[in-house]
């Protein structure tokens, strides 16, 4: 059962006896802290990432709100907000000015623990795709046939409202994202599969970072996770000023990914890396067979004496016209000067996709597998991903 309430009372059980809560503060950095009851006043302690380091806390409760004071020796350096509205307790931790106001998300278990994510497919009639859930995260993503515009998106449920069977095909599955939209109402998921995910994070007091990724076995995937990521850790370089409690968590840098396709063997998305204000977002486009330990590229997919170079840039720079007919002014300027490069598979064929823009976002273009199988090797990964046999 995928139970990812925040219905969490501001002090259950005895005031007195110290309660751990797990979370994840904006999603991504692993935070865990403390508190409990003495003389009308509330003290505990917040680690952050891999750090042990306990900070200190101290606060009061209200009637329907609890504060919580991080002390960096003297100074007050964060605080911890937790707000009950509607019967849901809402986390919050902010700057000791305000200037800064992150939220937190509590976990159903230890975020230090083994974490997954769950695919489901989606086999509407009016939609067709994958529907992936972080529960450690309380987050979703739904990735249509042909898009990678794609987003984790809160998933604030309870147990009326959130319900599906990990093993049970037809299973139902309801959400409502943070703005309330009903993010999945499906009579048709399959379980499909689950993704171990790794996340790697560090913190300063002025700076964090927290990388996820799919936590994959294979020796030539795990070389290569540690490639990408060793260059993006800048936690040693990050130099903190003296002020600290005015720059708390001032810089920040995520990693995330997204899939676009998982199979029995295949696991294909992308990786994401970005600042605080998006100032330097990358993308990293994979495409691995777990069962052989391979990466595999375009040239991979064709037979030796087809020129795929040559029908995918026709194919894209016609695709791309037709895109650019649809886009405003100031997005069709950016876009007709960035490349469709990028590129995964997805359940129906190709997708090739921009860098993210903070404009107009991702663009993408699909291949579908029908304009182009008869010039893929029998022997060819792509047969074992296309219809009847992709599951």
């Amino acid at each position: 059962m995928v139970a990812m309430s925040q219905q969490v009372e501001l002090y259950p059980g005895d005031p007195s006896e110290p309660k751990i809560y797990h979370g994840y503060l904006d999603g991504s950095l692993p935070i865990e802290f403390s508190y409990q009851m003495g003389n009308e006043e509330l003290t505990g302690w917040i680690s952050y990432g891999s750090d042990s380091t306990q900070t200190p806390l101290e606060g009061k409760i209200f009637k329907d709100e609890v504060l919580l004071y991080e002390f960096d020796d003297t100074d007050v350096s964060g605080v911890l907000t937790g707000t009950v509205h509607d019967d849901q307790t809402a986390w919050s931790w902010s700057t000791h000015d305000y200037e800064i106001t992150l939220p937190i998300a509590l976990s159903i278990g230890d975020v230090s623990a083994a974490s997954e994510v769950a695919i489901y497919r989606v086999a509407d009639e009016d939609q067709r795709g994958l529907l992936i859930i972080d529960e450690s995260r309380s987050h979703v993503c739904i990735q249509d046939e042909a898009s990678t515009m794609l987003k984790w998106v809160d998933l604030l449920c309870t147990q009326d409202t959130c319900r599906s069977s990990q093993n049970q095909s037809g299973s139902v599955l309801m959400g409502r994202s943070d703005n309330d939209h009903v993010v999945m109402n499906s009579q048709r998921l399959e379980s499909a599969h689950r993704i171990p995910v790794a996340t790697v994070s560090n913190a300063s007091p002025c700076y964090f970072e927290a990388f996820s990724y799919p936590d994959l076995s294979g020796l030539r995937w795990r070389a290569w996770i540690k490639t990408v990521l060793q260059p993006k850790q800048q936690y040693d370089q990050v130099k903190c000023p003296p002020d600290q409690e005015s720059t708390r968590f001032e810089r920040r840098r995520y990693g995330d990914f997204y899939l676009t396709l998982v199979s029995r063997d295949l696991v294909c998305g992308y990786l994401t890396f970005r600042d605080h204000n998006h100032s330097r977002v990358e993308t990293i486009p994979f495409n691995y067979d777990r069962n052989k330990d391979q990466f595999f590229r375009l040239k991979d997919l064709f037979r030796t004496d087809y020129d795929y170079s040559f029908f995918l840039k026709k194919y894209i720079d016609e695709a791309k016209r037709r895109l650019l007919y649809k886009e405003d002014p100031v997005a069709r300027s950016l876009i007709e000067k960035m490349p469709f490069t990028h590129y995964t598979l997805s359940p129906t064929g190709l997708i090739f996709f921009t860098d993210w823009n903070t404009v107009f976002g991702r663009r993408s273009i699909a291949v579908p597998f029908d304009d182009f199988l008869s010039f893929v090797s029998e022997k060819n990964i792509i047969n074992y991903v296309t219809k009847p046999r992709y599951r």
